[in-house]
């Protein structure tokens, strides 16, 4: 250049800015606006784009970027609002290295003269480690897709042993082709035909977890009398309480109207949600169901109980799968913990939600809401 700018004029004559440019943690160029030739770069400029100082002046400014596009996003917005900030592009080396930029521009009004300011700081190493972070998470997902992806598909090979298992333990329990003689083997049958019973509810669960994860839990939507499906989920757990000393109690009206969902999935909620009351509500205890339909409210689904509740930080954790509170009544009763995280996504999968509200000592409310729409208001 034969003439110096006004600002290259300042920088050569104040020693001041010439340290502050050379240590500012920073690349600053200084271009023109008219022909976007550069008139002053930093040290930091200079070291991370690999030039020396001397033969950048000059140049244009067009030459740093990897991406052209770039470039006139940045003209576009700083004509439309006068300054940029903190915009990501990528700046090149004479090498072909890109480094990853967070720039920044503004004008700098020096006497007649039209320049830019040009601000850059290198994130090249947050991006790489961003990439690695994004990447070890593709990787996680698409391992926990595949784990519930193979469990979905073993659910055939996991569940027929154990039918079989319990079939026959059943025939000999009834000694349907006469006695099996010492008592102990009656007793040996029973122990067998109740674990297999209590290992094959286990693996049903993890089996509709894993399908719902892996997206292949389908609804098989109908009308659905709630009526017939609450009696007919009382009675499966009706021995249960009354072994355990705990009374039920229903506040529902007799005329319900139909609700349109997956009837077998719609019975697997209440189930579950009745079980876990009667488990862990203590003798003398009671657990109470309310059911009820309203266009703001939707279908409606309560239950509650008098059992040991649960402490608030703990409720992220019972909702959670696999994940089991650690408390003394807790420790009674086997189980993997997948109850209210199966029953959670069976209403989601309805397009409802489940709130469960709990204080210890004082017992536990589960509410779970389906939406208005699945309402059968007219009979058919």
């Amino acid at each position: 250049m034969s003439n110096k700018s006004s600002f290259e004029q300042l920088m050569s004559h104040d020693r001041r800015l010439q340290v502050f440019n050379d240590t500012v943690p920073a690349g600053i160029m200084v271009l023109r606006v008219d022909d976007g030739s550069v008139v002053f770069t930093n040290r930091y400029f200079n070291d991370k784009l690999g030039h020396d100082g001397g033969e950048i002046l000059g140049a244009n400014w067009a030459d740093f970027f990897a991406d052209a596009d770039d470039r006139q996003k940045l003209m576009v917005e700083f004509v439309e609002k006068k300054v940029v900030r903190g915009r990501e592009i990528q700046l090149k080396r004479p090498d072909g290295e890109i480094i990853w930029s967070l720039v920044s521009m503004s004008e700098i009004p020096i006497e007649e003269e039209s320049l830019l300011l040009f601000a850059f700081t290198d994130i090249t190493p947050w991006k790489h480690t961003e990439a690695a972070l994004i990447s070890a998470k593709e990787k996680a997902d698409l391992a926990s897709r595949g784990k519930s992806e193979f469990l979905a598909n073993m659910s055939h090979d996991l569940r027929t042993p154990l039918s079989a298992i319990i079939g026959f333990s059943d025939v000999m329990k009834g000694e349907v082709f006469g006695p099996l003689g010492d008592p102990k083997y009656l007793e040996y049958v029973n122990d067998i035909n109740a674990s297999g019973i209590h290992l094959l509810a286990l693996i049903n669960d993890i089996l509709d977890l894993s399908k719902i994860e892996a997206g292949k839990s389908e609804l098989h939507e109908e009308n659905v009398d709630v009526s017939r499906i609450l009696k007919s989920s009382l009675s499966l757990i009706k021995a249960r309480a009354e072994t355990g000393g705990v009374a039920i109690e229903i506040d529902a009206a007799s005329d319900l109207p139909a609700i349109y969902a997956d009837e077998r999935k719609l019975k697997q909620i209440l189930i579950n949600l009745l079980s876990n009351a009667v488990k862990f509500t203590a003798d003398g205890g009671t657990v109470f169901i309310r059911i009820w339909c309203h266009p703001e409210d939707g279908y409606v689904f309560q239950v509650a109980d008098t059992g040991i509740g649960i402490a608030l930080h703990d409720i992220p954790k019972a909702l959670a799968p696999f994940s089991q509170i650690d408390s003394d009544i807790n420790r009674k009763f086997e189980g993997t913990g997948l109850g209210l995280s199966l029953t959670k996504s069976l209403v989601e999968l309805h397009g409802g939600s489940l709130n469960l509200q709990s204080e210890v000592d004082v017992g536990t409310t589960v509410t779970v809401r389906f939406p208005a729409e699945r309402i059968i208001t007219t009979p058919g």
